[in-house]
Formats: structure tokens, C-alpha cells, sequence
């Protein structure tokens, strides 16, 4: 049995500023950015990406922007292996 692995591509400077509050009944549409986060990234060129950690201004929390592998899917801890979206 072979695997294929497709890995996305790392952009470590590609960020999309949220939209919208991602905590529940919230909605809020505007937003202090607070600082930047550095993440560890297992990639050949890539140690390290950074994350953008924003203040909703609505209800005050304060969530993680982290680049388009985001948006990829869920890696398993266990087995490392990509989870199909629900």
C-alpha cells in the first residue's frame, strides 16, 4: 500500500484579518490586533510561522489568526495523519 501525502503550501506572511468574532453570539466586526505569536511548524523550510493574536472590541476576548493552514483541516496528534472534514 503506498500513501500519498500532499502538504499545502507554508505563506508565512499570509494573513486575512477576521471578519467576524468567532465566539458564539458575539458578532463583533471590529478588532485590535494585540500582538504577534510565534508557532512551531513542522515544514523542511519553515521552523517557525507567526500568528496574529487579535481583541474583539464587541465582547473583549481575544482569538489567534494563524495563516492560511488554518484553513487546511485537523491534524490528528496521534497518528499525524490529516482528518476528513465534517
Amino acid at each position: 500500500m503506498r500513501l500519498l501525502f500532499r502538504l499545502p503550501p507554508v505563506k508565512p506572511d499570509a494573513f486575512q484579518a477576521p471578519q467576524i468574532c468567532p465566539y458564539p453570539g458575539c458578532k463583533g466586526r471590529h478588532f485590535q490586533q494585540v500582538q504577534e505569536v510565534p508557532k512551531p511548524l513542522r515544514d523542511i523550510q519553515y521552523q517557525e510561522v507567526t500568528a496574529q493574536r487579535y481583541r474583539c472590541l464587541r465582547c473583549g476576548r481575544t482569538f489567534t489568526v494563524a495563516g492560511p493552514l488554518e484553513s487546511v483541516g485537523a491534524v490528528d496528534p496521534v497518528s499525524g495523519l490529516e482528518r476528513a472534514k465534517r
